[in-house]
């Protein structure tokens, strides 16, 4: 299960770093609509690391394997 879950990652990786770049490798078209895009992608696994680590402390402190 674990093995699954660490390729969704890094499928999720792969796909957010294909999307951020541009055809010309990392050269961005509009860096204000690049700015915008990776301070919310990055906001979002701030979140969500911030969410899981939560939800297994949570388990842990109630003792739910």
């Amino acid at each position: 299960m674990r093995s699954f879950a660490v390729a969704c990652c890094v499928a999720a990786v792969c796909v957010v770093v294909a999307n951020a770049c541009g055809p010309d490798g990392f050269a961005f078209a509009d860096s204000a609509t690049v700015s915008l895009r990776l301070s919310r992608v990055v906001l979002g696994f701030v979140v969500g690391a911030a969410l899981s680590v939560a939800g297994a402390a949570l388990q842990a402190l109630l003792r739910n394997p």
